[in-house]
């Protein structure tokens, strides 16, 4: 393997490694966006039916996608270019380029998923049900069926507390 070649792979390796680390944690349930401050919101004791553990897909921010595949486009192209000679030499710069961008675009979407639980609760008193999806928290909220939590309902969604 010719030592541009090795360089372009440690780069690649490198830049995938910290994108992979542009995420942020989720909030923990005990903190208030500035939003929430103010503003009273309805509390229903309900039952938990079902509790099941999802990913939960955030919306990537502008720059996370952006810093991502332009880091995996010039990435790329430093690997692309270290292979061919002539003509082949910007074929393969092109193509480094396209797909390292593919790649750090992908990698910085990876990086939005974090774990949740999708929990059924039910009112005992109209018997009515409700599905709320949430990130699983900092504090390790754990929810088990037949648990009695509090189902807090406002302007910005709902979310389950035990």
């Amino acid at each position: 393997m010719s030592t541009h070649l090795r360089l372009a792979a440690a780069l690649v390796t490198t830049a995938s490694l910290a994108l992979a680390g542009c995420t942020s944690p989720g909030m923990p349930m005990s903190v208030y966006g500035p939003g929430s401050v103010g503003y009273g919101q309805p509390v229903k004791v309900v039952v938990v039916e079902s509790v099941r553990q999802v990913l939960v897909t955030r919306t990537a921010s502008g720059w996370v996608t952006f810093a991502g595949t332009g880091v995996g486009a010039v990435l790329g192209g430093i690997g692309g270019s270290a292979l061919g000679g002539g003509k082949g030499k910007q074929a393969m710069t092109v193509l480094g380029a396209a797909g390292g961008a593919a790649l750090g675009n992908s990698v910085a979407q990876a990086g939005q998923q974090v774990p949740g639980f999708e929990i059924v609760v039910v009112d005992p008193a109209t018997r009515g049900s409700m599905v709320v999806v949430q990130e699983a928290t900092a504090a390790g909220a754990t929810f088990t069926p037949g648990q009695q939590v509090r189902l807090i309902q406002g302007s910005g969604g709902a979310r389950v507390i035990p």
